[in-house]
């Protein structure tokens, strides 16, 4: 069997080759960017300058935002639901095998995207205080976090470390609602792209009628009257833990939907 790590490995070269030279070319922009405002303010040329670097860096970050979402796609409809689906559905891995490679791939370039333009802002931010200086307001910043009931450092890492796994487990439902979009769109032979927009605005106003009636049928203030009483680090990890299962729930169900479709129902160009 062609173990899920090589699926995965491939799958991360072939999306490395045009994402990497992106973000190395988005943390220069913003290099240029913060050096223009250091050294070339001063009005005229300077000016000019500095409003075409902030441009450059401005049509990075939609570039990197636009490709990430456009390699989403194309690398799951060409892969599996084009001609080069007649040979990865050859290949000695399962269903699950090609959904799980396609959504983990897309859900660490989402979130090392999101990683680049954090880096990319903080080079800027470098360029007009110094390292001392955000030392010092990262540090009135922790005081103002000290001040919730109960906080400290392991817990704020703790709260960290929660984030950054809800984060990746939206990033996987959002790539796997997309999937499940193109999978039901594919049933329509003369209209895929149609009914793959048209599926995923579907899904989309479920998602809606599910949350209205899911709001009309709990209690008032649901989530927040369930944390009434506990103290706000407690009450924080309770939202994280609604959102986090909320999240599962919905990778799921849409993971299900593609695999029913992709499994029973596969419908090659």
């Amino acid at each position: 069997m062609l173990g899920f790590g090589r699926l995965f490995r491939y799958e991360f070269k072939a999306v490395g080759r045009v994402m990497f030279p992106l973000y190395g070319a988005l943390i220069a922009s913003s290099i240029i960017f913060g050096f223009s405002n250091l050294v070339m303010s001063d009005g005229g040329a300077g000016e000019i300058v500095s409003v075409t670097s902030a441009i450059l860096y401005g049509l990075m970050v939609m570039a990197v935002v636009a490709l990430t979402a456009v390699m989403l796609i194309q690398r799951f409809y060409k892969n599996l639901m084009g001609n080069e689906g007649y040979l990865a559905f050859t290949l000695p891995v399962s269903t699950n095998a090609h959904i799980g490679t396609k959504t983990l791939s897309a859900s660490v370039w989402m979130l090392l995207g999101c990683a680049a333009g954090i880096l990319s802002v903080l080079v800027i931010v470098l360029f007009m205080v110094t390292p001392a200086e955000l030392v010092r307001e990262m540090g009135f910043l922790w005081d103002e976090i000290s001040r919730v009931n109960g906080v400290n450092v392991m817990k704020v890492l703790v709260l960290i470390v929660e984030a950054i796994l809800i984060g990746a487990v939206w990033c996987g439902e959002v790539a796997v609602k997309i999937y499940a979009a193109i999978s039901l769109g594919q049933q329509w032979s003369n209209h895929r792209v149609m009914g793959a927009v048209g599926a995923y605005i579907g899904f989309s106003i479920i998602e809606s009628i599910v949350g209205g009636i899911l709001q009309a049928i709990l209690p008032d203030n649901f989530p927040y009257s369930i944390c009434s009483g506990l103290s706000d680090y407690a009450g924080t990890q309770v939202m994280m833990l609604i959102v986090f299962l909320a999240e599962l729930v919905l990778v799921a169900i849409y993971w299900f939907v593609t695999y029913r479709l992709l499994d029973r129902r596969l419908n090659l160009q």
